[in-house]
């Protein structure tokens, strides 16, 4: 993608998160100068539904008048609809999933690993974005991204709020994983604890990190001022770590890793 977007996933776990708890949550600001396409994370209607629809022609970005509109990825998109295996299954056979898409958007549903390996075996060529999160794929999950072709080379993945354990990033991060090392990564809601946090450090995709959303996964000030210290995340700019036992001290020194650092703890 020729633009970074400050965690595409990032904006969907921080409304996930506060739909849990009950309040009212917003995604930090998209800084990018164009407008960021969260997507839809609204409770499905109790009524009988029609077939679900698929988002698969980007809509225009707004700009100001006569301004040219910057081009979007294509995209693949069901959010918030509650959608199964079976019914992407049945989305790929219908041949909604273009060889073109780079972009695959499916927050809050109720999709498995099994859907990963659905994904990976759909006309799928190139993938660019996956948000995954608020879905129960698991370790099972984690370990299909780790091993498929598709999700090689993916630069921004969501996996907040998808049951993976530690163990599950151990797989996803470890030596044997496909993976080329995302730029934009979001594990919001896995309890990773300050040893989680630690085999991030340790692993060979840090380096390549420039967003890291962290949202309610157990770390604590000794993770964190790990984290501070860290020179591990040398193009990092921008961490998520709201909802974690972080004192001011800790957050302060994460502020001061380098000029304009963005950290998000609210």
């Amino acid at each position: 993608m020729s633009r970074p977007r400050c965690l595409v996933m990032l904006g969907i776990a921080t409304l996930v998160a506060g739909c849990r708890d009950g309040a009212k949550s917003t995604a930090p600001p998209d800084r990018s100068g164009t407008r960021t396409q969260g997507a839809d994370v609204s409770s499905p209607d109790e009524r009988p539904q029609p077939p679900v629809p698929a988002t698969t022609d980007a809509a225009p970005l707004a700009v100001a008048p006569g301004a040219t509109p910057a081009p979007r990825a294509p995209r693949f998109e069901v959010a918030g609809k509650q959608l199964t295996d079976a019914e992407l299954e049945q989305m790929i056979k219908d041949g909604k999933l273009r060889a073109e898409m780079v972009e695959v958007m499916l927050a809050s549903n109720r999709l498995t690993a099994r859907a990963l390996e659905l994904l990976a075996g759909s006309p799928l060529k190139t993938l660019q974005l996956l948000d995954i999160s608020d879905n129960p794929i698991g370790d099972a999950g984690a370990a299909v991204i780790a091993r498929e072709p598709l999700y090689r080379g993916v630069n921004e993945l969501g996996l907040g709020y998808t049951g993976m354990s530690r163990a599950g990033l151990e797989v996803l991060l470890g030596k044997d994983s496909k993976l080329t090392g995302p730029t934009g990564l979001g594990l919001d809601g896995i309890p990773l604890g300050d040893e989680g946090l630690d085999v991030l450090l340790a692993s060979r995709f840090a380096v390549n990190l420039r967003t890291l959303s962290l949202s309610n996964t157990g770390i604590t000030d000794a993770g964190g001022m790990r984290l501070a210290a860290s020179a591990a995340l040398p193009n990092l700019y921008e961490i998520v770590v709201s909802r974690n036992q972080l004192s001011a001290a800790t957050i302060a020194a994460l502020r001061k890793r380098k000029m304009d650092f963005r950290v998000h703890a609210d």
